[in-house]
């Protein structure tokens, strides 16, 4: 199993690298067991759960409008990306 993953500041074109190669390596190489996934699914998962109620959505909304993950969310004076940042460093300390 080989791991390849993007990292670098945020609006780079981290995902749109992601999806070029996992398509080049179905499409040109036939490989056929590949798997995209994010660091950050689980803790949108978790803000959501947490935070719906204040207007946190899920994952796949923001995916669609990333500039909404820097608005503030007025319930809780926080964005979702500074939600989601709090969640995962928690969760990295614990």
């Amino acid at each position: 199993m080989q791991i390849i993953a993007f990292g670098h500041k945020r609006f780079v074109g981290k995902d749109t690298a992601a999806h070029f190669l996992c398509n080049h390596l179905r499409l040109v190489e036939k490989v056929k067991n590949i798997k995209k996934t994010g660091f950050a699914e689980p803790i949108y998962e978790i803000a959501y759960k947490l935070y719906n109620w204040a207007g946190f959505q899920p994952k796949e909304y923001y995916d669609r409008n990333p500039h909404e993950k820097e608005i503030i969310l007025s319930e809780i004076n926080l964005s979702p990306r500074n939600i989601c940042i709090h969640i995962g460093n928690t969760l990295r300390d614990l």
